[in-house]
């Protein structure tokens, strides 16, 4: 059974808390610009409960929702996945019917795409304006904030994997990985020019296969990111490689019928 406790990592947290103010050096949670706290489980519930309003649980467990539910607390919850690959030998050699779009965006691009395992901020950055730009109206693009904060802000300071991809000498895709422990990774973030047709296919093909390598050739666990509770997402990434998926939940109005007060955090 996977533990999803085990995938919030700081690095994980200190992505999505981006530039808003942590609750504490741990990063357990951040108070929200528009007022109040999120937290990413129940650790810290009882004490900013019917203190602070409103109070959130963000990427919460079945364990947290059931927490929540248990204690009568009054609260408005969110549905959604979090996706998990399962990497073995047999995906990184293509071979079949379902990797055909693998192995179509490989001939397109191995002699075109050039491959670095470490990632320049700068480059990273640019890709980021081109992405905004391409996907403007797509929900997702808020993330990007998290990751131009951790790139200025965090990147150094951590252990990880990372990868830069290039066609003549112009970043195209980049992705930045952490291992938890023997064959469980942590996919932290990656970004990829999408109207580079197909790319996507081949840059996770190589991803894969150096995180296999990394991996001592063993089969392994990837975190593949929060779904949005769009089914389309999960079809996207299932079609092609053996993928788990667990619940995840986003709690927010939290609290009993003590009286709440709401505190300022705008800075």
């Amino acid at each position: 059974m996977i533990n999803f406790e085990q995938f919030k990592t700081l690095n994980y947290r200190k992505w999505l808390v981006a530039d808003l103010r942590p609750i504490n050096d741990n990063y357990d949670g951040f108070y929200k610009k528009q007022g109040g706290i999120s937290l990413f489980n129940t650790k810290f519930l009882d004490v900013y409960l019917d203190k602070i309003h409103p109070l959130n649980i963000s990427m919460g467990t079945v364990d947290d929702a059931n927490i929540i539910k248990e204690r009568k607390l009054n609260y408005t919850r969110y549905k959604s996945g979090f996706i998990f690959y399962n990497i073995t030998h047999e995906d990184l050699l293509l071979n079949g019917k379902k990797y055909s779009e693998v192995r179509r965006s490989k001939n397109l691009y191995k002699d075109i795409l050039d491959v670095k395992y470490s990632i320049n901020i700068d480059d990273a950055e640019e890709l980021i304006q081109i992405w905004r730009k391409q996907r403007k109206d797509a929900h997702s693009s808020l993330k990007t904030n998290g990751e131009t904060f951790f790139f200025r802000n965090h990147f150094n300071d951590n252990n990880l994997i990372n990868l830069s991809f290039y066609i003549d000498n112009i970043i195209v895709g980049y992705a930045v990985l952490e291992k938890i422990e023997d064959n469980v990774f942590n996919w932290l973030f990656r970004r990829i020019d999408t109207e580079r047709k197909q790319l996507i296919y081949y840059i996770d093909h190589l991803i894969f296969s150096h995180i296999y390598k990394l991996n001592n050739n063993e089969p392994f666990l990837l975190s593949g990111g929060d779904d949005g509770g769009e089914k389309n997402m999960k079809y996207f990434k299932n079609k092609i490689y053996n993928i788990d998926s667990i619940d995840t939940f986003n709690i927010t109005q939290i609290q009993s019928t003590n009286k709440v007060k709401k505190i300022n955090t705008l800075f």
